[in-house]
């Protein structure tokens, strides 16, 4: 039978396809394919981190994206001159001594004196912490905190961070020393610091750490050292018994004395018991007739309070607990008046300013030793103290010839080691220590004072 062929409609007409099974399959086919381009078009897209493809040159609407490369160094002083101010912590006499030698040998080195200035900042005085500084010390700068609080305990270091040159240690001591290693780094390397120039690696960050800082490292320290004193305690006058003389402790109690003097020159004490826990008086003595008392210890294995009476060679001894005059003993042996004293236990020595010299005693203030005595001729003596390592002789200022306190260091067996000097120009009377604490008591500022001392290395520059 013969079939006719399909029946024509137009051009402009779409012609009918019926699909078999055959055509209906490879549709399927085809389709599934699309699908599975497109979604591996998709996948490499999103691998790609949302980067276009790269077609050639870029179309009008896409952006050219290009980074500066970091600098490589902090430019602290280019060309003989700088933004950079030298802040230290403020009311800090140790590290304003460190900043003030690092500004003087900076200007040696650059030939540029940069300005100096504290830490201190409020919200309506911002001063230069948003600017380019070097930090010296514990400055209060997120900065600083930050690279103290990466410092494990006796580590000290530098770093640079953003625009500021931190330079500080976990305490005063190191903050010295980290100076005088960053000193030794870059201070005197050419490549780093020279004449109106100063540039350091912007990843700086060197750290070092030292075995404990002992009294005796310090004192034995190539590298300056200060003493730094805190108020602890005032001593109020008693009537006509006012200004100190001797003072002394055991740990428990301070013993002050305070001092007479009548118009025909006579001169008596009472002594006061502070309480060291509560920082209050305790009890007053009685009225003691130890002429001067210019200074006073106490011999813990003999329980007993012992005073120089600057009166011939009369030294007195007075019970603690009563504040009693027990006994007087008339020192003849030590060539002179005995003007100052002090008594360590460990040793069962005492130390006695007599004749010229200290005179290292027994327990019956027999001289066993001399010590010459080192001169400081703008400075008077005062009272004297003593541990296991040294002995200490605070002197105050000579009028019109000084404007500060010193203490004069001596060891035991070789004699004098170093002069430590006081910021202050009150009247220091004397020293004592217990358990590693030290105080000096001082006439000034309209009272009578005990305060906190301890020894602090400073830079040198």
């Amino acid at each position: 039978m013969r079939h006719s062929p399909p029946k024509k409609t137009g051009d402009n007409m779409n012609t009918m396809i019926i699909p078999t099974k055959k055509n209906k399959a490879s549709i399927f086919v085809k389709r599934a394919m699309c699908l599975s381009l497109a979604a591996a078009s998709l996948f490499a897209a999103s691998c790609g981190k949302n980067e276009p493809e790269q077609t050639g040159e870029p179309s009008s609407t896409e952006a050219i994206i290009t980074t500066e490369p970091a600098p490589e160094f902090l430019e602290i002083v280019k060309d003989g001159a700088s933004k950079f101010v030298i802040v230290r912590p403020d009311e800090n006499d140790a590290c304003t001594q460190d900043a003030l030698a690092f500004k003087k040998l900076l200007k040696k080195r650059v030939g540029l004196e940069l300005d100096l200035s504290t830490d201190f900042s409020t919200p309506s005085y911002p001063g230069s912490k948003n600017g380019p500084e070097i930090l010296i010390g514990a400055c209060d700068r997120d900065e600083t905190r930050e690279f103290i609080d990466s410092l494990e305990e006796n580590e000290y270091g530098f770093a640079v961070i953003g625009d500021k040159l931190v330079i500080a240690g976990k305490n005063d001591s190191l903050t010295a020393m980290a100076l005088s290693s960053f000193d030794a780094r870059y201070m005197f390397n050419k490549d780093f610091v020279s004449d109106k120039s100063m540039k350091l690696p912007t990843g700086l960050s060197e750290k070092y750490k030292t075995s404990e800082l002992t009294l005796s490292k310090i004192m034995n320290s190539p590298l300056g050292v200060i003493a730094t004193f805190k108020r602890f305690k005032n001593i109020a006058a008693h009537g006509d018994f006012h200004g100190t003389q001797g003072s002394a402790t055991d740990g428990k109690y301070f013993y002050v004395t305070l001092h007479k003097k009548t118009s025909a020159g006579v001169e008596t004490n009472k002594i006061v018991k502070i309480d060291i826990g509560t920082n209050k008086e305790v009890m007053l003595g009685p009225e003691l007739p130890t002429d001067h008392h210019n200074d006073m210890c106490y011999d813990s294995l003999r329980n007993r309070l012992v005073a120089p009476n600057m009166n011939g060679t009369l030294i007195s001894i007075i019970d603690p607990e009563t504040l009693e005059l027990k006994e007087t003993v008339n020192a003849t042996w030590l060539g002179g008046t005995p003007w100052a004293i002090a008594y360590n236990e460990a040793r069962d020595r005492y130390v006695i300013a007599a004749g010229g010299a200290i005179n290292i005693c027994d327990g019956d203030f027999k001289v066993v030793q001399k010590i010459s005595f080192h001169s400081e001729p703008n400075y008077t003596g005062q009272g004297m103290d003593c541990d296991d390592d040294y002995i200490y002789m605070p002197l105050s200022t000579a009028a019109g010839k000084s404007t500060d306190n010193i203490i004069v260091v001596y060891s035991w067996t070789d004699g004098y080691v170093r002069t430590v000097h006081m910021n202050t120009s009150w009247e220091s009377e004397t020293m004592m220590n217990y358990d590693g604490i030290r105080y000096v008591t001082f006439n000034g500022g309209g009272a009578v004072s005990i305060a906190r001392v301890d020894y602090v290395l400073v830079y040198n520059g």
